[in-house]
């Protein structure tokens, strides 16, 4: 009986080192070629060989270039929000509220 591979995520320091070294190149990947063409144009192929990185990584990350793309735009606006000096908003539902105050 042949054995199956499986993956598994590991939560040694390390490897978190290696998962988020990993995920920035892959961002830094997916913008650099977002400033060259369309991103429709742009597979998890472009992005793994931008990163230097091979598609396991990728695939093991995220399921397509789009989620890839969503994650990194997340990571930015909460960068951003981070750097803002003052309390920190937050979202509740489709409301922005500023020191967790109530909507009513």
């Amino acid at each position: 009986m042949a054995r199956v591979a499986t993956t598994r995520k590991s939560t040694a320091p390390s490897s978190g080192r290696r998962v988020r070294r990993t995920r920035l190149a892959l961002a830094r990947a997916l913008i650099e070629l977002a400033e060259e063409r369309d991103q429709s144009r742009t597979g998890v192929s472009d992005v793994a060989e931008r990163a230097e990185v091979s598609r396991s990584p990728f695939s093991y990350h995220y399921g397509d270039v789009h989620e890839l793309a969503e994650d990194a735009c997340t990571a930015m606006i909460d960068e951003l929000i981070e750097s803002l000096p003052g309390p920190r908003p937050f979202m509740t539902g489709s409301t922005l509220l500023a020191d967790g105050g109530d909507t009513a």
